[in-house]
Protein backbone atom coordinates (compact mmCIF):
# COMPACT_ATOMS: atom_id res chain seq x y z
CA UNK A 1 0.00 0.00 0.00
CA UNK A 2 1.72 3.43 -0.71
CA UNK A 3 1.85 6.39 1.25
CA UNK A 4 -0.79 8.39 -0.64
CA UNK A 5 -3.59 5.35 -0.52
CA UNK A 6 -2.54 5.20 3.34
CA UNK A 7 -3.43 8.65 4.14
CA UNK A 8 -6.70 8.76 2.41
CA UNK A 9 -7.78 5.94 3.72
CA UNK A 10 -7.07 7.04 7.05
CA UNK A 11 -8.46 10.43 6.05
CA UNK A 12 -11.94 9.24 4.86
CA UNK A 13 -11.96 7.00 8.18
CA UNK A 14 -11.51 9.93 10.44
CA UNK A 15 -13.90 11.96 8.34
CA UNK A 16 -16.55 9.02 8.81
CA UNK A 17 -15.64 9.62 13.01
CA UNK A 18 -16.06 13.23 12.69
CA UNK A 19 -19.51 12.92 11.14
CA UNK A 20 -20.77 10.61 13.45
CA UNK A 21 -20.14 12.48 16.41
CA UNK A 22 -21.29 15.37 14.89
CA UNK A 23 -24.84 13.57 13.93
CA UNK A 24 -24.66 12.00 17.76
CA UNK A 25 -24.18 15.55 19.52
CA UNK A 26 -26.72 17.32 17.26
CA UNK A 27 -29.61 14.06 17.82
CA UNK A 28 -28.86 13.48 21.45
CA UNK A 29 -28.28 16.85 22.62
CA UNK A 30 -24.62 18.53 23.45
CA UNK A 31 -24.65 18.21 27.75
CA UNK A 32 -22.10 16.91 29.71
CA UNK A 33 -23.18 13.00 29.44
CA UNK A 34 -23.64 12.70 25.76
CA UNK A 35 -20.03 14.71 25.30
CA UNK A 36 -18.60 12.08 27.25
CA UNK A 37 -20.51 9.19 25.62
CA UNK A 38 -19.49 10.16 22.47
CA UNK A 39 -15.72 11.00 23.30
CA UNK A 40 -15.75 7.31 25.19
CA UNK A 41 -17.12 5.88 22.14
CA UNK A 42 -14.98 7.64 19.59
CA UNK A 43 -12.16 7.24 21.34
CA UNK A 44 -12.45 3.73 22.12
CA UNK A 45 -13.41 2.94 18.56
CA UNK A 46 -10.63 4.67 17.23
CA UNK A 47 -7.92 2.75 19.15
CA UNK A 48 -9.93 -0.56 18.24
CA UNK A 49 -9.67 0.61 14.74
CA UNK A 50 -6.27 1.21 14.81
CA UNK A 51 -5.11 -1.76 16.21
CA UNK A 52 -6.71 -3.61 13.99
CA UNK A 53 -5.55 -1.89 10.76
CA UNK A 54 -1.66 -2.56 11.93
CA UNK A 55 -2.53 -6.05 13.18
CA UNK A 56 -4.16 -6.48 9.57
CA UNK A 57 -1.33 -4.98 7.18
CA UNK A 58 1.27 -7.39 9.26
CA UNK A 59 -1.40 -10.36 8.92
CA UNK A 60 -1.59 -9.65 5.04
CA UNK A 61 2.49 -10.25 5.17
CA UNK A 62 1.70 -13.96 6.35
CA UNK A 63 0.17 -17.00 5.22
CA UNK A 64 -3.72 -16.55 3.91
CA UNK A 65 -6.27 -16.41 6.44
CA UNK A 66 -4.46 -14.92 9.17
CA UNK A 67 -5.88 -11.57 8.13
CA UNK A 68 -9.09 -13.15 7.95
CA UNK A 69 -8.98 -14.75 11.23
CA UNK A 70 -7.37 -10.97 13.09
CA UNK A 71 -10.68 -9.54 11.62
CA UNK A 72 -12.88 -12.38 12.64
CA UNK A 73 -11.38 -11.78 16.35
CA UNK A 74 -11.44 -8.47 16.24
CA UNK A 75 -15.17 -8.43 15.25
CA UNK A 76 -15.87 -10.50 18.63
CA UNK A 77 -13.92 -8.43 20.99
CA UNK A 78 -15.41 -5.27 19.46
CA UNK A 79 -19.15 -6.96 20.38
CA UNK A 80 -17.99 -7.88 23.42
CA UNK A 81 -16.75 -4.40 24.36
CA UNK A 82 -19.70 -3.17 22.95
CA UNK A 83 -22.05 -5.18 25.02
CA UNK A 84 -20.02 -4.69 27.93
CA UNK A 85 -19.34 -0.79 28.30
CA UNK A 86 -23.17 0.07 27.19
CA UNK A 87 -24.05 -2.04 30.44
CA UNK A 88 -21.44 -0.53 32.57
CA UNK A 89 -22.46 3.41 31.42
CA UNK A 90 -26.28 2.22 31.37
CA UNK A 91 -26.14 1.06 35.10
CA UNK A 92 -23.46 3.70 36.60
CA UNK A 93 -24.87 6.55 34.65
CA UNK A 94 -21.08 7.56 33.40
CA UNK A 95 -22.08 8.81 30.10
CA UNK A 96 -24.97 8.19 27.47
CA UNK A 97 -24.67 4.58 26.41
CA UNK A 98 -26.65 5.05 23.20
CA UNK A 99 -24.06 7.86 22.45
CA UNK A 100 -21.20 5.88 23.27
CA UNK A 101 -22.70 2.73 20.81
CA UNK A 102 -23.14 4.99 18.15
CA UNK A 103 -19.61 6.20 18.09
CA UNK A 104 -18.07 3.35 18.98
CA UNK A 105 -19.66 1.57 15.81
CA UNK A 106 -18.61 4.60 13.71
CA UNK A 107 -14.82 3.94 14.85
CA UNK A 108 -15.28 0.42 13.48
CA UNK A 109 -16.85 1.63 10.13
CA UNK A 110 -14.04 4.13 9.96
CA UNK A 111 -11.74 1.44 9.71
CA UNK A 112 -12.92 0.03 6.52
CA UNK A 113 -11.30 2.07 4.12
CA UNK A 114 -7.97 1.47 5.77
CA UNK A 115 -8.51 -2.33 5.73
CA UNK A 116 -9.67 -1.86 2.23
CA UNK A 117 -6.12 0.45 1.35
CA UNK A 118 -4.10 -2.82 3.12
CA UNK A 119 -5.87 -5.54 1.57
CA UNK A 120 -6.11 -3.73 -1.49
CA UNK A 121 -2.20 -2.92 -1.82
CA UNK A 122 -0.53 -5.89 0.72
CA UNK A 123 -2.56 -9.46 -0.66
CA UNK A 124 -1.00 -11.45 -3.16
CA UNK A 125 -3.05 -12.00 -6.13
CA UNK A 126 -3.41 -15.14 -8.24
CA UNK A 127 -1.08 -17.43 -5.99
CA UNK A 128 1.65 -15.57 -5.68
CA UNK A 129 3.55 -15.43 -2.69
CA UNK A 130 3.81 -12.68 -0.23
CA UNK A 131 7.43 -12.99 0.22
Amino acid sequence: MTARATALSILAGLGVLAAAAAGVLSFRGSDGWVVRGVALGTGLGAAGSALEAVLVAGALRRPRGQALRIVLLGFGFRLATLLGATLVLDATGLADPVAFALCFLAGFLSSLPVLAAAAAGGSPRNGESAA
